[in-house]
């Protein structure tokens, strides 16, 4: 058993000063489990559920990435630019 990694800090420059992005939140669809059955040995029906789950979750990331990279003010300085106008 290997030592826990320390989480990589990426802050302004090569400084751990935290960097002033915007950050994206997405809530999906809840997905109704009681559709899979309430077995636990049911190997093909938790796999079922996992990938349903899996192509949800790839599917709210790639439309944050989306998003993202449609914002016209993801940086810090658009912003500034954007408040002083």
């Amino acid at each position: 058993m290997g030592f826990p990694t320390p989480p990589v800090v990426r802050g302004v420059g090569l400084t751990p000063i935290p960097r002033l992005d915007r950050l994206y939140f997405w809530l999906g669809e809840p997905i109704d489990s009681a559709r899979f059955g309430r077995r636990f040995d049911d190997t093909a029906a938790a796999r079922a559920l996992r990938d349903e789950v899996r192509q949800a979750v790839l599917s709210g990331i790639q439309f944050l990435r989306d998003e993202r990279d449609q914002d016209p003010n993801r940086g810090l300085t658009s912003r500034l630019l954007h408040r002083i106008e």
